[in-house]
This record gives structure tokens, C-alpha cells and sequence, in this order.
């Protein structure tokens, strides 16, 4: 959550007079980092973490739809240039679905950038912010002889970023999993110089 609060102390006293609510359940008038502004109460700012309502709906509108697509897209491309994939494939060990599934196969130069002890990777795309949610899909997905890419799909600080990338490094096998915005994951599977670009 990063914005900040634009009522004062005033304001908020004022407030808990004007509506005869405890200060708990006083609204707040907050602005986000992308400038939306709007009221929520003090409670759920500090206790519930509720944040900017447009910003929720860009959230929904990413996971319903953008998700969903991207996933079949990167399925199909995949497949085209010859990669062992599978969508929505179930992980055996810990019988959890895991968005792409790629398996070592003689083909597909990604395997070529990796230790050989990989055998797959496997690619989660997430709207995920909070360190615990995301702690979560690296004990569910990863092992030793996997490589795990946890995929941005919202703007996320390349400070947020490298802060989970540390984190990661107290996980089992944490040299098995990448944390990547959406650019960096494209950088990644080369995917950045085969589509036309305004430089092509």
C-alpha cells in the first residue's frame, strides 16, 4: 500500500464528531500512488490492509481477463517453437495446479541458461503482493530438480522485487526460484525480440 493520508489530526477529530463514530471507524481521506482518492475507515486502512477501490478493480480486471489470456498465449507460443508445456497442470507431489508447466525435452534453448539438474519450470503468474501469500506458492510448487518463476502481473517497485528475491534466499533450494515483473519474464524466455516493437 503506498500513498498517503491527506486528512489531519484536525480533520480526523473533526470527522469522529461529525459522523459519531468511534475512531476505529472513522473514514480517512487517503490518496494512493496513482492519485486515486478516496474514504476508508481507519480500521480497515490499518488493520484489514483495504486499499485504493480502483486500483481493486485494475486487480479484478488483471486476474479475470489479462491472466487467463496471457497464460494461453504463452501455452500456444511455446508450443509452436517445439517446448514440452502444459497448461493448469497438476504438480504430482503436492497435487496443486501450477498456471504453465514446462518439461526438459530436446528442444528449447531456455533449459541452455539453466543447471542441468533442472528438469522443469514452472511459471506462476500472480496479482500477489504480501510476502506470506507468495511464501505459500514457493512451498507448494518448487523442488530441487524445478525452477519456479513467479511472474508480476501488476507494477511491483524493482525495490519490492529484489526485497523478495532476498527473502528467497531462506527458502529450501531458494536458488531455484525467481521472482520477475512481467519485462523481465519476456527478457527471459527471449520473447522481447519476436514481437514488432516502435524500434522494429
Amino acid at each position: 500500500m503506498k500513498g498517503k493520508v491527506l486528512d489531519s489530526q484536525v480533520d480526523f477529530k473533526n470527522n469522529i464528531k461529525k459522523y459519531g463514530t468511534k475512531p476505529s471507524e472513522t473514514p480517512v481521506y487517503v490518496q494512493c500512488n496513482k492519485f486515486h482518492r478516496f474514504f476508508v475507515s481507519y480500521n480497515s486502512l490499518s488493520q484489514h490492509h483495504a486499499w485504493c477501490p480502483i486500483c481493486n478493480k485494475d486487480v479484478t480486471l488483471i486476474g479475470t481477463y489479462i491472466h487467463p489470456i496471457l497464460e494461453y498465449l504463452l501455452f500456444k507460443y511455446l508450443k509452436l517453437i517445439k517446448y514440452n508445456v502444459f497448461i493448469e497442470s497438476v504438480i504430482k507431489s503436492t497435487n496443486k495446479r501450477i498456471d504453465i508447466r514446462i518439461i526438459k525435452s530436446m528442444a528449447g534453448k531456455m533449459f541452455d541458461k539453466l543447471p542441468q539438474y533442472i528438469n522443469e519450470i514452472l511459471i506462476d503468474f500472480t496479482l500477489a503482493k504480501r510476502w506470506d501469500v507468495i511464501r505459500k506458492k514457493f512451498y507448494k510448487y518448487h523442488s530441487g530438480s524445478r525452477l519456479l518463476i513467479v511472474v508480476y502481473l501488476t507494477n511491483l517497485d524493482s525495490y519490492d522485487i529484489s526485497k523478495l528475491n532476498e527473502e528467497i534466499k531462506n527458502v529450501p533450494n531458494g536458488s531455484n526460484i525467481k521472482v520477475l515483473s512481467l519485462p523481465e519474464f519476456f527478457d527471459f524466455l527471449d520473447i522481447n525480440g519476436v514481437f514488432p516493437t516502435k524500434n522494429n
